[in-house]
């Protein structure tokens, strides 16, 4: 038997479950909050929560038709962008921005290991591996002798290419995930 983690509730109004984009992105961010068995398989989600206002799927939808991007293909909501960390899905944090945008500062921290970001050890030659991801194509940067090092060429190489993307957008995205992006710094 399914357990029943959804918090949420249709609430009377013009929106029904048949407003499937909306309803789809609603079901999905409480499942991610909520869902131990998501917390599983996706443990970044853990301490994510839905705003109270949101728990109202009416809320939600209404909010969705008010977003420059939403009806736009290749578009995903976005909780994190416009305030670096946050955990909650609302209004006031949220926005429509192209994937490529919405996966830039994944880190992928699960499959590295101990190693920096972007940096993994190569056994075999006794070296640190820099590689970059960019439109899901891995781009090599070389191999160095100390995480620092090939973290420092990440570093480099990940932030310039995060303002290329922000200025890429420069006229779709919300004015402060552009400004966030633009001045991004990786940390070690």
């Amino acid at each position: 038997m399914r357990k029943n983690w959804h918090i949420g509730y249709i609430g009377e109004g013009k929106y029904s479950t048949n407003n499937l984009k909306e309803y789809r992105l609603w079901f999905r961010i409480h499942q991610r909050c909520n869902s131990n068995d998501f917390h599983i398989k996706h443990p970044t989600y853990k301490d994510c929560k839905v705003c109270e206002e949101w728990h109202n799927f009416q809320n939600f939808a209404e909010w969705c038709q008010t977003q420059p991007n939403f009806r736009m293909d290749g578009f995903e909501l976005d909780k994190d962008l416009k305030l670096f960390g946050n955990k909650i899905y609302g209004p006031e944090y949220c926005s429509f921005v192209p994937q490529e945008i919405n996966c830039l500062l994944n880190d992928s921290k699960a499959m590295r290991g101990l190693c920096p970001q972007g940096v993994c050890y190569r056994k075999s030659r006794k070296k640190f591996r820099v590689r970059l991801s960019i439109n899901n194509k891995s781009k090599e940067l070389g191999s160095y002798n100390t995480p620092e090092e090939a973290f420092k060429v990440y570093k480099n190489e990940k932030e310039t290419h995060i303002k290329f993307m922000a200025n890429k957008h420069k006229n779709i995205l919300d004015i402060e995930i552009y400004n966030n992006l633009i001045n991004y710094k990786m940390e070690i």
